[in-house]
């Protein structure tokens, strides 16, 4: 695998090698007009040495003040050949540099060169993440989740075959982002696929969540590395089972979701209340209820404290609905009674505020001045 990663790594060299080829090419245009006015440069400084007898250094700088048109005068006594030598040189100055600036606006109104350009500069941004998600296909799915990763912290490289995906990308201020055809090999290489974690194709094409799964299955065997973690989407509930066995680990199905929870609502048309009240619980955007994480160490204060005596529901309406301990045990919806050891992890319910007020608490290695302690 370690070696399989290390080949990856080099074709992904040889790839963004070959991209700084391909801009280079689009700068050959400006050697020409760079190589006539060195050329002229040179005759000018030879011309004024062995005409007026110039130093070299004399040469050179009257070359450069009458080749650049900037008015300066004579620094010595010129000739009549000189003179007319003087002209020719002002003449062929001012059309090389015409010349080279024609050639200059050619090249940086030239599209395809920033285009890659701003494709180089951002394979070597991609280059630098590990254990990052790629998401195939942008649209109205994958943006609500790209926010949420971006909330999250978590990395991803988003990608898209739409030429005015970019502008997109900037608006939304994707840090990392491709606009390539999924499921080509050059893309998997260009979104360092080999350090990924998972990818996520919501394409609303089944066609194409197809074609995404099958390549990326193919390149995890080509690589010989551990199964990636692939979650697709499809608007059509009957074709998930299709999704799953090409190798899908989760197919997200809104035809599916919304026929579970009418059928929810249906058996149970008393409860109605109770799916309203779970909808705001979980889904509303601005008091949404949150699980997280906690693990208690052996530095913090409420280490071999009762649930009960922390009071932290009390406190910041968290409330602590699991605890798993070094050996493995895990108590759900514990009670007041239960200890809190060291290195043991809690599973806190609240929303995300008071969660955070809650970490605060817990992690504190005294017991915080607060009225509920007495302190």
């Amino acid at each position: 695998m370690l070696i399989a990663k290390a080949k990856k790594k080099k074709t992904f060299k040889r790839l963004v090698r070959r991209l700084e080829e391909d801009a280079y090419v689009h700068f050959a245009s400006l050697r020409s007009p760079l190589l006539l006015i060195q050329f002229v440069f040179m005759v000018g400084t030879l011309g004024y040495h062995y005409i007026d007898n110039f130093t070299i250094i004399n040469a050179i700088y009257q070359t450069g003040i009458t080749f650049t048109t900037v008015g300066f005068g004579e620094i010595q006594p010129i000739s009549d050949i000189g003179k007319l030598f003087t002209i020719a040189l002002i003449i062929l100055g001012f059309a090389c540099f015409s010349f080279f600036i024609a050639v200059l606006v050619e090249t940086t109104n030239d599209k395809v060169l920033f285009k890659l350009l701003r494709e180089i500069k951002m394979l070597y941004k991609i280059q630098r993440l590990t254990n990052h998600y790629v998401v195939y296909y942008h649209n109205e799915y994958t943006e609500n989740l790209l926010e949420y990763l971006k909330k999250k912290q978590i990395p991803f490289v988003v990608v898209d075959p739409d030429p005015d995906f970019e502008a997109i990308a900037i608006k939304k201020r994707y840090p990392y982002y491709l606009i390539a055809e999924p499921h080509t090999e050059e893309t998997h290489l260009k979104t360092y696929l080999a350090s990924a974690k998972g990818i996520i194709t919501l394409s609303k094409e089944i066609a194409n969540n197809i074609a995404q799964i099958t390549s990326i299955r193919l390149y995890e065997k080509d690589i010989s590395r551990n199964k990636y973690f692939i979650m697709s989407y499809t608007s059509n509930s009957n074709e998930v089972d299709k999704l799953i066995r090409l190798g899908a680990d989760h197919v997200f199905s809104p035809a599916k979701l919304l026929a579970e929870k009418i059928s929810s609502v249906l058996m149970n048309p008393t409860e109605t209340l109770a799916h309203s009240f779970l909808d705001d619980l979980f889904f509303d955007s601005k008091n949404a209820m949150k699980v997280k994480e906690y693990q208690v160490t052996k530095e913090n204060w409420v280490r071999l404290k009762k649930i009960k005596d922390v009071k932290i529901r009390a406190i910041t309406n968290v409330s602590v609905i699991g605890i798993r301990y070094v050996n493995g045990k895990t108590i759900h919806m514990p009670n007041g009674g239960y200890l809190l050891e060291g290195d043991s992890i809690l599973l806190l319910l609240g929303t995300e505020n008071n969660i955070n007020k809650a970490i605060d608490i817990l992690s504190a290695n005294k017991i915080p001045k607060i009225k509920a302690y007495n302190v």
